[in-house]
């Protein structure tokens, strides 16, 4: 993002993209608009959603050139930052590939890591119901205005996924 312009535009298109994503009737609908709209608001190469399943996390909705297989079940347990921020129920902000590879070493190993990335948990209340990731071409620092905006828009899809398991 190269200016307050650009930030501004970026910020209204999040704040649409909560309204959007809160809108769907079914836990897929929900998953498919937060990725993939989040995928082009963000200019992201990747988007995932996942929920909690037992002692994993489940794929619900994948947008990347990899296949969504390799993704579709990570231990709750893993030592990668999705995981680690649902146990945390914390956001995960790596700005790059070197920064990934110190703080998760293990899961460096499996994947080839050039990349920046965050990682969301969806929570609702004190308790984790799943996470989201989107993931970038490179380096990228996040500023304070879209760390806001996208842990707002990840706990407004926990709580619309609440509300669609409520019913």
């Amino acid at each position: 993002i190269d200016s307050v312009t650009d930030v501004v535009a970026q910020l209204q298109r999040l704040q649409e993209l909560v309204a959007r994503a809160t809108e769907p009737t079914t836990i897929e609908g929900v998953a498919r608009v937060l990725v993939e709209e989040g995928v082009g608001v963000l200019g992201a190469a990747m988007g995932g959603f996942w929920l909690i399943a037992g002692d994993a996390l489940e794929l619900v909705h994948h947008v990347a050139q990899q296949p969504a297989e390799r993704f579709a079940r990570l231990p709750l347990t893993a030592d990668a930052p999705l995981a680690a921020c649902v146990r945390e129920r914390e956001p995960i902000w790596i700005e790059g590939g070197d920064e990934y590879r110190q703080r998760f070493p293990a899961s460096a190993s499996r994947i080839q890591v050039n990349a920046a990335c965050v990682c969301l948990p969806l929570v609702v209340g004190d308790r984790a119901i799943g996470g989201a990731v989107f993931a970038f071409r490179g380096d990228r620092v996040f500023s304070a205005p879209e760390r806001v905006s996208l842990a707002m828009i990840a706990r407004q899809c926990a709580h619309a996924v609440e509300r669609i398991e409520l019913v």
